[in-house]
């Protein structure tokens, strides 16, 4: 596991030893919160802004939402390839994340309020993940700030037509290397849409007509409906923008 600190250097806090009754301490003084899991929020402070997490199994259990106080900084928050399990709890407090990646961690479903939780959030990287029971309107609905989402390889066979009708500002949709026949879910609202990937699925040519009549009504600056794609993972353009503070790794 590897933790990236913008800003300021941790080493002391992350390296350095803490007792069990310290620890004890630290929390019995926590102000008491009962709608959180712990029953107290978790305070992380203002200096950590990015945190990653890749490719170590992480296992999270909770009927409540795991609490952060919201004066934190963070954001940015990575799990690309850790394990992770199906269903996942929410976390909440993190209202200036605006890069979330879930990226191949094994999870099927998400709680239907995920998003509302993170009101920042600009960048959502869900590709290899079958998030198939979320596809709908009422899930993306709920953070309309997003402007790139990631959903190749999701194992999707339909999109139903309004999932993404709420997303005005979205720039940036990669919806390659799945199992979808049909072009028939709405982008008419998405007027900013720049970056259209329907590569790889199996589409008919009706919905290829669709496709040319969508870059015509819309601003789509790139859009690949077959073969090998030149899309990359968009996120490294907003990611050099938004995140421009040095990068140090720690190792645990």
């Amino acid at each position: 596991m590897h933790i990236l600190i913008f800003q300021q250097d941790v080493t002391n806090c992350i390296e350095g030893s803490i007792s069990l009754s310290r620890l004890l301490e630290i929390f019995r003084d926590r102000p008491r919160a009962t709608h959180c899991e712990f029953g107290f929020t978790v305070k992380i402070g203002t200096n950590l802004s990015r945190v990653s997490i890749n490719g170590f199994l992480v296992s999270m259990s909770a009927e409540k939402p795991i609490c952060f106080e919201d004066d934190n900084g963070l954001t940015a928050l990575d799990f690309t390839g850790s394990h992770m399990p199906v269903s996942i709890p929410i976390l909440s407090g993190f209202n200036k994340l605006m890069y979330l990646s879930l990226e191949n961690t094994g999870i099927k479903k998400l709680p239907n309020e995920f998003l509302q939780y993170y009101p920042s959030l600009e960048v959502l990287k869900l590709s290899k993940v079958d998030i198939r029971h979320n596809m709908n309107e009422e899930f993306f609905g709920l953070c309309p700030t997003l402007l790139d989402i990631d959903l190749h390889s999701c194992n999707m066979t339909k999109i139903p037509k309004t999932t993404f009708s709420p997303l005005v500002n979205l720039k940036h949709l990669n919806i390659s290397h799945n199992f979808l026949h049909s072009f028939d879910f709405y982008l008419q609202n998405c007027t900013n849409l720049h970056i259209l990937n329907l590569s790889h699925n199996n589409f008919r040519s009706t919905s290829r007509k669709s496709t040319v009549e969508l870059t015509k009504s819309n601003q789509i600056k790139s859009l690949f409906e077959s073969g090998k794609s030149p899309y990359t993972q968009t996120h490294t353009c907003i990611h050099k923008t938004q995140y421009t503070i040095k990068e140090e790794t720690m190792k645990l």
